[in-house]
């Protein structure tokens, strides 16, 4: 916690704002999350497919290494859709990460 607050992250009020002209940050919580992927040939239950995935890391950056790229998230997209066949009009569901800070929501 002592980090997020020197980042100057956490929101002063306690409110997280995501994809808010006001957002000034998030505030805290925990999750654990699993996902186990295996071959559906050796799956004894199949609850999703994914046919593609892709990930990437900005790297250094001069405002810090937590500072996102919409460039490079852009980027990512591009070649996910472009690599899989996908077509963007077949898509039903979308995720979107909204980290209720400036940096992060534009």
């Amino acid at each position: 916690m002592y980090i997020s607050y020197l980042l100057g992250v956490l929101s002063p009020t306690g409110y997280c704002r995501p994809f808010d002209v006001a957002a000034n940050g998030y505030s805290r919580g925990e999750t654990v999350s699993v996902i186990y992927l295996q071959k559906a040939k050796n799956a004894k239950r199949i609850y999703a497919i994914c046919p593609h995935i892709k990930l990437n890391s900005d790297g250094y950056k001069e405002e810090g290494i937590t500072y996102p790229s919409s460039f490079m998230q852009s980027t990512l997209l591009t070649e996910f859709y472009n690599e899989c066949g996908i077509p963007t009009s077949c898509l039903d569901y979308v995720e979107a990460h909204g980290t209720a800070t400036k940096a992060g929501d534009p």
